[in-house]
């Protein structure tokens, strides 16, 4: 009996071992995996030919860095040059500055590009979509990228804070919109009289925090986004109407008039900030209010002639 114990010790030991060489080759096998992918992704190079632009001495290479980017075309690897200036007198003397260009591409902390990241937040707060119909949809159209479900919930988080942090800078928002108007009416000497806004909640999954954002209508500019816990006309006037009111003041545009679904604390608080400004309910919304009884109508009518 003392003999058959030990055997049995023996042989649960060997068992372990198997197993933890099993694990062994399927991590190395991961990172040989890995490794091979990585072999053929074609390369980009980032550089900085510009001067200094607060003194315009020349600048610097001090370093370079890399990182992969993955965008809607496929995938690179991007290296990216790093400079700064030596001039003792500047006050950019010693910082660190990277390839402007690279802005336009990559978003910090993130290795996808923007238009992946501007396609998840038009699906997500545009079209209303959950995370799983966004990975559903993604993963279809583009499948070279590399994203879980998981993954993707913390990038669309990502996207979330920074669309509420946007519109910090009245001088650029309002640039933006004087160009569109420009761009839209094919250079001719148009110019924006005033702002028309609208706003609109957005709440894709029950349980998070809605999103309400401001839009100049003309222009399509987001003024202002931010996440609500709750959605009272005291919280609203505060969290929304007052900074708006302090942004609209930057910009320096009469607001013309507001568009808003008939949600009653949406038009009641903007009226405590903008007592004179008209307000207008969406007609799509209206339209669809007024579409119900007639739908209701027409499926009763259908019931009434199958049973006929």
């Amino acid at each position: 009996m003392k003999k058959a114990s030990v055997s049995k010790k023996g042989r649960e030991k060997h068992k372990n071992k198997k197993v933890n060489k099993n694990k062994e080759k399927m991590i190395l096998g991961a990172k040989k995996k890995k490794g091979s992918h990585n072999k053929d992704v074609p390369s980009k190079t980032f550089y900085l030919n510009e001067p200094c632009l607060t003194c315009g001495e020349k600048l610097a290479r001090v370093s370079s860095t890399d990182r992969y980017l993955t965008s809607k075309e496929g995938r690179i690897r991007a290296f990216v040059e790093v400079y700064e200036c030596r001039n003792e007198k500047c006050q950019l003397y010693k910082q660190k500055i990277k390839p402007p260009q690279l802005n336009t591409l990559i978003f910090p902390g993130l290795s996808y590009g923007i238009d992946i990241l501007a396609e998840i937040a038009v699906l997500r707060f545009q079209e209303n979509k959950t995370i799983d119909d966004i990975y559903e949809e993604i993963t279809k159209n583009y499948p070279h990228l590399e994203i879980t479900s998981r993954h993707l919930q913390n990038v669309t988080n990502k996207v979330m804070y920074a669309l509420e942090s946007s519109a910090l800078n009245p001088d650029l928002i309002k640039e933006r919109m004087l160009k569109k108007v420009q761009n839209r009416n094919k250079g001719k000497n148009k110019e924006l009289k005033g702002l028309v806004l609208s706003i609109d909640g957005l709440q894709p999954e029950r349980g998070n925090s809605i999103l309400y954002i401001v839009r100049e209508v003309q222009t399509g500019e987001v003024l202002l986004a931010r996440f609500m816990e709750f959605s009272d006309e005291e919280s609203i006037q505060k969290e929304i109407y007052e900074p708006l009111k302090k942004i609209l003041e930057a910009i320096d545009l009469p607001v013309l008039g507001l568009v808003a679904d008939k949600q009653l604390v949406l038009t009641t608080a903007f009226k405590k900030v903008f007592p004179q400004v008209p307000v207008q309910h969406c007609q799509s919304h209206f339209l669809k209010e007024i579409r119900k009884p007639i739908q209701e109508m027409s499926q009763k009518m259908a019931k009434d002639i199958k049973k006929n």
